[in-house]
């Protein structure tokens, strides 16, 4: 059996529901622009899908790889130079490191791997997997040496700062497997000039 309510009551229980219907719409009403404000990634003058960076206008794509274009040609990276500012790369590295010839790597993360062949294999006379003398390979590949232009991915185990370090004519990246596609994308920005 129900309890049979008072006039008050209902109109008490009335009025609580249209206080919180009210504060429900008034919330919605400030927090809808706030939120459209905080999240909106396409408007305004502060894009987080295109940066400029020392001349060079870099878009993200529905990917959310970076874009650039330089002298005609696309490059795509994972990160842009913002992203790769912090890694150290104290060498000479440029185009004619392997314009116009073989261009040898020792396998690593799949990924940085790719994006490293696909920006600047299209500069050497071909790309080609390889072992490097005295280590360990996961196949059987050609035995090269330092005395070849060779790109060594090497995976980190521990949490440690990308290292990029230059042997002879080798390129080592030490780097987190997380984190290789990081150090080649600063390896690209070197070598198309775009960071020191």
């Amino acid at each position: 059996m129900r309890k049979i309510k008072s006039k008050e009551d209902i109109e008490k229980r009335q009025n609580i529901k249209a206080w919180v219907v009210g504060g429900v719409l008034i919330a919605l009403m400030v927090l809808s622009p706030l939120g459209f404000s905080l999240f909106n990634r396409g408007g305004g003058g502060n894009n987080p899908d295109k940066i400029e960076y020392q001349g060079f206008e870099f878009v993200r794509n529905q990917n959310g790889y970076w874009k650039v274009e330089i002298d005609g040609e696309t490059f795509t990276t994972r990160y842009n130079p913002l992203e790769t500012e912090n890694i150290s790369m104290d060498f000479i590295f440029s185009r004619s490191y392997f314009y116009n010839k073989p261009l040898y790597y020792v396998y690593g993360n799949e990924n940085a791997m790719n994006e490293f062949l696909y920006n600047l294999g299209r500069f050497s006379e071909r790309a080609q997997e390889v072992c490097l003398e005295n280590k360990k390979c996961r196949g059987e590949f050609v035995i090269k040496n330092c005395s070849s232009n060779v790109i060594v991915f090497n995976e980190n185990n521990v949490s440690e700062s990308i290292k990029i370090y230059k042997e002879q004519n080798c390129v080592f990246i030490n780097a987190e497997d997380k984190e290789q596609s990081r150090a080649v994308d600063r390896i690209i920005f070197k070598v198309l000039e775009i960071q020191n």
